[in-house]
């Protein structure tokens, strides 16, 4: 499987002085994970994803990333807690 095969070609992306609430709604509304952030000329100048809204609740929790990103890349074993 390459990334052109998961990939979606109609790119929604927000400017960086999008609220985080917008920013959530967005992500919840088009069942996406992540959206592209550009500048006035429409260059990226980063990407905020679901991952990045998530917030610790303990300063000491060890980051754990999705299950989906671990399957995919192959790092360890997968195997998805239900």
């Amino acid at each position: 499987m390459r990334a052109k095969d998961v990939m979606v070609t109609k790119v929604l992306t927000v400017g960086p002085q999008v609220s985080v609430r917008e920013v959530a709604k967005i992500l919840l509304s088009n069942r996406i994970s992540a959206l592209p952030v550009v500048d006035e000329q429409g260059e990226l100048i980063g990407i905020i994803s679901e991952g990045d809204l998530a917030r610790r609740v303990k300063l000491d929790t060890n980051y754990r990333r999705s299950w989906w990103v671990e399957m995919f890349s192959g790092s360890r074993i997968w195997r998805r807690n239900i």
